[in-house]
């Protein structure tokens, strides 16, 4: 997919000063970066469109991005986030401009689950029980004799 964006906004001005690039990161579809997952692209200054400079709103215009997603997502959003460099140091900030939600195409068939954490509904093991119960109770009844209702020896 591609995707367009501006130049950072800092108190209100246009300004790409300290920034050496941009970074892309997966997020959930509530926004939240995905946890161990690293950037999925560096964007520098050599993806500007047509050497653009302030106030253009797709100054860094038709990024592609090309990313695995994560074990059964199958949507997510894209997050730019400025990256400042200083003195041998390098920082993407916190948070960025967040897109709207990528839905990724999927065939269920090949989509895999994971039941490692599912629990058994405690109506079942009551059922089960119960079940248990009855089976040796009705058997121990058709096992004992009709006239004196005791079993056999």
């Amino acid at each position: 997919m591609d995707i367009s964006f501006g130049v950072n906004m800092h108190s209100g001005i246009l300004s790409e000063g300290g920034i050496s690039k941009y970074a892309v990161f997966l997020a959930d579809e509530a926004g939240f970066r995905f946890e161990g997952w690293p950037m999925v692209i560096n964007v520098t200054a050599e993806n500007k469109a047509n050497g653009t400079t302030c106030c253009d709103i797709n100054a860094y215009k038709n990024v592609r991005i090309k990313a695995e997603l994560p074990e059964n997502v199958t949507q997510v959003r894209l997050e730019v986030v400025p990256v400042y460099e200083d003195d041998g140091w390098s920082d993407a900030m916190p948070a960025g401009l967040m897109t709207g939600l990528v839905k990724d195409w999927y065939d269920p068939a090949f989509v895999r689950l994971s039941h490692a954490c599912r629990r058994s509904h405690p109506l079942r093991l009551v059922a089960l029980l119960v079940a248990v119960v009855a089976y040796f109770f009705v058997g121990a009844q058709s096992r004992s004799t009709p006239e004196t209702g005791k079993r056999p020896p």
